[in-house]
């Protein structure tokens, strides 16, 4: 009795562990919307895109020039004035990118950092991050960024390196909101 208890016990604690447990777990499964950079992590509650221009691109195609942040909780963005205002401490990632004219908003594709003001689509020319009320700021070096869009929702994957040599990575699913004409 005493050795079938302690095998029922056995094979009941196998079971638990063995389904607690799975090699094909996978480390960077994405859970949430976040920023990673060194050892910190924040979880990106919002994120806002403001129209900037239209500029004609070097195969003379019509792109927006749009300004897209990405921020996290203790941060509240809102405009005041016409004007994007940014209140709190948390943290924010702010970039520039060109995306084709005809897509309403930041349109689906991947966006690559060049760090020059190249005209064509799919480009990130500027970009920067910063831990307002903390130690962390820096702008980017390379990287690059994916765009998904479903109706108003958007599936943004970024991959950024800063000039230190350290890498941002993060993921954003939701809204934005808009800032410029309609």
């Amino acid at each position: 009795m005493k050795t079938c208890f302690k095998s029922m016990l056995f094979v009941a604690l196998s079971v638990v562990l063995l389904t607690s447990c799975s090699d094909d777990d996978d480390e960077n499964e994405i859970t949430g919307n976040y920023v990673s950079i060194e050892d910190n992590e924040f979880n990106l509650k919002g994120g806002a895109l403001e129209f900037q221009d239209v500029v004609v691109g070097e195969s003379g195609e019509d792109l927006s020039w749009l300004s897209l942040m990405l921020y996290s909780d203790g941060l509240e963005v809102y405009e005041s004035d016409g004007e994007i205002e940014v209140d709190g401490e948390g943290f924010g990632m702010f970039f520039e990118a060109l995306s084709s004219a005809e897509v309403e908003g930041l349109g689906p594709g991947k966006y690559t950092y060049i760090g020059d003001m190249a005209i064509e689509a799919g480009l990130l020319f500027y970009g920067d991050y910063e831990d307002v009320g903390g130690n962390l700021e820096g702008a980017f070096v390379s990287g690059a960024m994916t765009v998904e869009k479903d109706g108003d929702d958007y599936e943004i994957t970024f991959d950024m390196v800063n000039e230190e040599g350290h890498k941002l990575k993060g993921y954003y699913k939701g809204s934005l909101y808009y800032y410029g004409p309609e």
